[in-house]
């Protein structure tokens, strides 16, 4: 498929770092299966969200990127947040042209030890596990419980009456 380079993006690649991110998620199953909103580095998506995240230098230093290219173009990334010695797994994406090589596993090894020479002790890959998880070393955590918690008067009502709609939907709470 061509040459590939390994990077590690920091503090002083954002914001530009982001356009990378966006072209995988381009070209990914975010992009071809779904409406993109949940995307979280296209402008169409969360992507101003983190551009402007990435102005505070507090949480610039915090975000961490492994990104692979192939021939030059952005092909797998995964971005982190670091706190001290625990880094949190916000996004993972690659392109499905790739995907018989698993270059997302690939990249995450690389940047499991990258992570590791920078003290990094815990990853938290947070809830759920298509398969991937279990591979490279994830063992279950707490279990998880979304809550909704809403105003009382009109917004707590209006809850209530959606609630059944909520339950038959297979949610649980």
């Amino acid at each position: 498929h061509g040459a590939l380079d390994w990077r590690f993006l920091g503090q002083r690649d954002w914001p530009g770092g982001f356009a990378l991110l966006g072209a995988v998620e381009r070209k990914s199953w975010i992009a071809s299966r779904t409406d993109g909103a949940d995307a979280k580095f296209l402008l169409r998506g969360h992507g101003a969200f983190w551009r402007e995240a990435a102005r505070d230098p507090v949480l610039a230093g915090m975000m961490r990127a492994a990104l692979l290219t192939i021939d030059g173009e952005p092909a797998a990334f995964s971005f982190d947040l670091e706190t001290g010695a625990t880094s949190y797994a916000i996004a993972n994406s690659y392109d499905p042209a790739f995907a018989k090589h698993s270059p997302g596993k690939l990249l995450y090894w690389r940047n499991l030890v990258e992570a590791r020479g920078r003290g990094v002790d815990v990853v938290d890959w947070g809830a759920g596990d298509s398969g991937y998880k279990q591979v490279i070393g994830a063992v279950e955590g707490p279990a998880m419980r979304d809550w909704l918690l809403v105003r009382p008067g009109w917004a707590a009502r209006t809850a209530r009456l959606l609630s059944p709609a909520w339950r038959r939907s297979g949610q649980r709470g």
